[in-house]
């Protein structure tokens, strides 16, 4: 039934005329084809189909140009911008004589994406900038230092955290290339805003009691983003307050001038007398330098005066006194110091369970964040305790903070784990413990076990530590305050002095810790006939005479060995041995290094005779310098002198200068004698 019905329907369908309605034109068959068709216009302005480029002007793989890539950077579209970026360092990488032509437009652009809210657009200028900014020379990127600083330090302070520890990893690229226009107040405010630092700054309570500042906890920061933070901020501090360590601690070769004798000044009647002492050991290039408010302009006098340094304020020279000054109220006894405990502790406090659990892998992060606490509070305690007391300075709580970070760090020292032995750590503790007990002697807390650690450390491989390590120069160094520190102790002067005489005879001459063990030494070895040296301690009553005179008689040898290697460490042993003898030191007596002993091993430094191949010049004859040579005739002269030497370093220092520019000065200095 319903078959029928449809069929009836179509049948019907086939059949009807369609009425037409009013207004309606005739309607089109079914079975017809529409050819109408409509035409639309495609703009491609950017396309290279629609333009003609120079073909030479320079452009990347994707055929865009220097200005092309510039247009990009203010896409609205992050892959965009993003490409740009990366076009950017291949053109400029294949094409590099662009960079000065364009350095202008380059950094007009890229200055206005160092706040951009996309994550890879930051991190590809990041490396952009860390690629571009080291291949610069300073005086191509001084003229736009200032453009950086501005938009650098903006996205510091910016609403979104991720941005601002950007700026943050920027400022780390931008202190290694310029560090003198970046060390400034801008940017440590910017610190201060991103530890939750920098709202108390400045202020001092009414009830005159310690400056407050909130934890990092109180910012929503991840563990590696703290020690983002933190590692910025401690090179940011030691760039500012030019912590006085070595600047390059990969250097191969280093001299004696590189020794920090600062801790030694207290010890003198005055600073002139330090300055003269130290002077002995100092390459004579690099003269001590006197402060004088007034320069005596007829007397050509070579100072450094008031006003040249005024000129240097703000600049990469600041004193704690100018970070106490930040803040439009700030008082004269406030300190940034007091500002930053509390959230460097809090934070070290938060971080040490995690970094030395016992028994357990330590945590990398915590580890590292620890660290980069330890050098921040080395470089400001440093800074501040290394200068005269100064009575706007309330040293008492100072020192009382100082002591209460010490209490906590002290059961975690030497701070090795099962899995890494932390050695800036250690020396950061050691240094902090030393200038502690410079400043208040009789506080010696945790003094025994930083001696044993120092013993321990200079002994090196072989020795009672398992785990020691040759001792770098950077080791070296950090480790001197703490050494004359423990000297001048009550219990430990001994076995310091002891490791420091053993330690410099096992050094070879040519290692980079050789020049750096002489000049400390050789400097103990004086210090009992300098007159200014108003201290107690002296290596003649205090050190084994015999291990003494073993080093002093190492020196001709180390002299022979170094030949024209390193002529400031052969001045330096040159001078020592010369001011031995006008001195008339208790350690160069009949008991302790006769002269006689010390020209006997100083012969063949001249001179020598083979049994077969007869008298054979030393390294004497290949020194370059004519003052190091004179220096050299001096020494054997005052030996020869002595009365108490054979003649036979005479006879080796007549043959090393017949027929050289040496001879009348030699021959003129044996007749005045």
């Amino acid at each position: 039934m319903p078959k029928a019905t449809k069929k009836k329907k179509e049948k019907v369908a086939d059949f009807s005329k369609a009425k037409l309605k009013l207004g309606k034109g005739k309607q089109l068959p079914s079975n017809q084809v529409d050819t109408s068709f409509k035409a639309r216009s495609i703009a491609i302005p950017s396309q290279s189909i629609a333009q003609t480029k120079n073909a030479s002007v320079p452009t990347t793989k994707r055929r865009l140009t220097l200005d092309d890539l510039l247009a990009h950077l203010k896409h609205y579209s992050a892959g965009t911008r993003r490409d740009a970026v990366f076009g950017l360092r291949e053109l400029l990488e294949v094409h590099p004589e662009l960079i000065e032509q364009n350095l202008t437009r380059i950094f007009a652009g890229c200055v206005k994406i160092i706040g951009d809210e996309d994550a890879n657009v930051r991190k590809a200028l990041l490396g952009l900038f860390s690629w571009l900014l080291p291949l610069l020379p300073p005086n191509q990127l001084a003229p736009h230092t200032p453009l950086l600083l501005l938009f650098t330090t903006s996205a510091q302070t910016h609403i979104f955290p991720e941005i601002q520890l950007d700026a943050v990893r920027l400022l780390d690229i931008l202190l290694d290339v310029a560090p003198r226009a970046f060390a400034v107040r801008q940017v440590l405010q910017g610190y201060l805003s991103l530890l939750n630092a920098g709202t108390k700054f400045g202020e001092e309570p009414g009830d005159g009691g310690p400056v407050r500042a909130t934890s990092t906890a109180s910012v929503v920061l991840s563990a590696g983003s703290k020690l983002v933070v933190l590692r910025s901020l401690a090179k940011f501090f030691g760039v500012m307050l030019k912590e006085g360590v070595l600047a390059d601690p990969s250097s191969t070769i280093l001299s004696s001038s590189t020794i920090p004798t600062w801790y030694l000044a207290p010890s003198f009647v005055s600073p002139e007398a330090y300055a003269a002492f130290d002077a002995l050991f100092r390459p004579r290039k690099a003269r001590t330098q006197v402060w004088k408010d007034e320069i005596n302009y007829d007397a050509r006098e070579d100072v450094f005066v008031a006003e040249l340094a005024a000129d240097l304020k703000g600049e990469a020279s600041w004193t704690l006194q100018d970070l106490a000054d930040l803040g439009a109220d700030a008082g004269p006894s406030q300190k940034i110091l007091r500002t930053l405990h509390p959230v460097l502790l809090s934070t070290y406090l938060d971080a040490a369970p995690n970094a030395f659990a016992p028994g357990a892998v330590p945590s990398e992060i915590e580890l590292s964040i620890v660290s980069a606490i330890a050098d921040i509070y080395r470089t400001l305690y440093s800074a501040l305790l290394r200068r005269p007391a100064n009575t706007s300075v309330n040293l008492g709580t100072v020192l009382d903070d100082l002591h209460v970070l010490l209490g906590h760090m002290a059961p975690h020292f030497p701070f090795r784990t099962a899995a890494i032995k932390q050695d800036g750590l250690a020396l950061a503790f050691c240094a902090l413990v030393s200038l502690l007990a410079l400043r208040r002697p009789k506080a010696r807390m945790h003094a025994q076990r930083v001696a044993e650690y120092v013993v321990k450390t200079l002994e090196g491989p072989g020795g009672r530590d398992a785990l020691a390590r040759p001792v770098t120069p950077t080791i070296y160094v950090a480790l001197l305050p703490t050494v004359w520190a423990l000297l001048n102790g009550e219990d430990n002067g001994d076995a310091i002095v002891k490791a420091v005489l053993e330690h410099a005879l096992k050094v070879p001459a040519t290692s980079a810790t050789s020049p750096l063990t002489i000049g400390f030494v050789a400097r103990l070895v004086l210090l009992e006939t300098e007159r200014g040296y108003e201290g107690k301690w002296t290596l003649s009553r205090n050190a084994d005479a015999a291990l003494v005179e073993r080093w002093v008689l190492s020196l001709p040898k180390t002299l022979w060995e170094l030949g024209n290697a390193n002529s400031h460490t052969s001045e330096a042993i040159l001078r020592l041995l010369l001011r031995l003898v006008q001195r008339k030191s208790p350690l160069a007596g009949d008991k302790v290094c006769p002269p006689s002993d010390t020209s006997e091993r100083l012969t063949p430094f001249f001179a020598m005779r083979h049994p077969t191949r007869g008298e054979i010049l030393g390294p004497f004859s290949k020194l370059h310098d004519p003052y190091l040579r004179r220096l050299a005739l001096d020494t054997a002269a005052m030996l020869v002198w002595s009365g108490r030497a054979d003649q036979s370093l005479e006879a080796a220092a007549h043959s090393a200068t017949t027929g050289r520019p040496e001879e009348a000065y030699w021959a003129s200095v044996c007749h005045s004698l």
